[in-house]
């Protein structure tokens, strides 16, 4: 599954692609990264996210720790 978001993401966004892909090299922590991220998203994007996230199989929990 994470394969297929990288190179989702990768097709989508290049550059965000590499950034994450630096990321896991680094072994840097994801929840930083995305906050890093997020921190210009408008609260509708980022509800529009978190839908998406709970529909591709994500658990409440998993959410609510990004939250």
């Amino acid at each position: 599954m994470m394969t297929m978001l990288m190179n989702q993401l990768k097709a989508r966004n290049p550059q965000m692609f590499k950034m994450v892909e630096q990321a896991q090299q680094s072994k840097s922590n994801p929840i930083d990264l995305f906050k890093q991220i997020t921190n210009q998203k408008s609260p509708e994007q980022m509800k529009m996210f978190y839908k998406q996230v709970e529909q591709m199989g994500f658990s409440p929990d998993v959410i609510n720790k990004l939250k």
